[in-house]
């Protein structure tokens, strides 16, 4: 099994130097407890992997003021987090106070209620840094819930997880060559440029094996294209499997 850790740590560590990214992996399990850690502290910005969170707020504010979200709000949830859309993201942001300083306080808030140390909203959505360990506290969330949201709800944004959308159905998402993986995981993907043109691309989620559940996250930051980054999450991903699980 060592061998197979170490030479998974040295593959990770060649797709790093061949694309000339940062790369990290975290993988826990249901219970938080770390099977496998490579570059951890790697950080990126936040991007489409804040739609979680977003949703999740929405979610906690709809709890607290009428108990329930409206059609309208899980349309949006919907087409923000199944299918990454941005303007239905921008909508549900903009609709979590009167002023921007507000709508940070409320996403906010949310980022502290699960427990995550460094990710905070400024000015926006999905240009904040982010780190591995808060990635997984959210995807915690999501699979085990809060006393703040809604179950119904919780389990209907867990099918809106589902990797069956294109823009999903890499990274995590991905079916894994044993035909497992993809059917039975969540999974939230995000992927931005950055100043300079080089991308930030990361695959969050979690599949079954074996009757062990994964919480995988895969973070990456300086890649030359979103192509290239989401093509080694994907494969990031694989050799986990492949060499960290035996």
């Amino acid at each position: 099994m060592q061998d197979d850790r170490r030479a998974l740590t040295a593959a990770l560590d060649g797709l790093s130097g061949a694309v000339g990214a940062e790369l990290g992996l975290l993988v826990q399990d249901a219970d938080g407890r770390t099977l496998f850690a490579h570059h951890p502290e790697v950080s990126g910005m936040e991007a489409s992997l804040s739609k979680v969170p977003l949703a999740l707020t929405t979610m906690r504010l709809a709890a607290e003021r009428d108990g329930r979200l409206t059609e309208q709000q899980r349309a949006l949830i919907r087409d923000s987090v199944h299918e990454s859309g941005n303007e239905s993201t921008t909508s549900l942001y903009g609709a979590l106070g009167p002023t921007v300083s507000a709508m940070e306080d409320e996403l906010n808030e949310t980022y502290g209620l699960m427990g995550a140390v460094s990710t905070r909203s400024s000015g926006g959505w999905g240009h904040n840094l982010t780190t591995a360990s808060d990635q997984l506290a959210v995807l915690r969330t999501v699979v085990h819930g809060a006393d703040w949201l809604p179950e119904e709800d919780l389990a209907w944004l867990r099918e809106q997880m589902r990797p069956s959308h294109p823009s999903q159905t890499w990274g995590v998402g991905a079916p894994r060559a044993d035909g497992s993986g993809a059917a039975g995981s969540l999974v939230k993907n995000g992927w931005l440029p950055d100043a300079a043109g080089a991308w930030d691309t990361h695959s969050v989620g979690r599949t079954v094996t074996g009757g062990t559940a994964h919480h995988i996250a895969v973070l990456g930051s300086g890649y030359p294209t979103a192509a290239c980054g989401q093509d080694v999450a994907t494969a990031v991903v694989g050799l986990y499997f492949a060499l960290g699980t035996a």
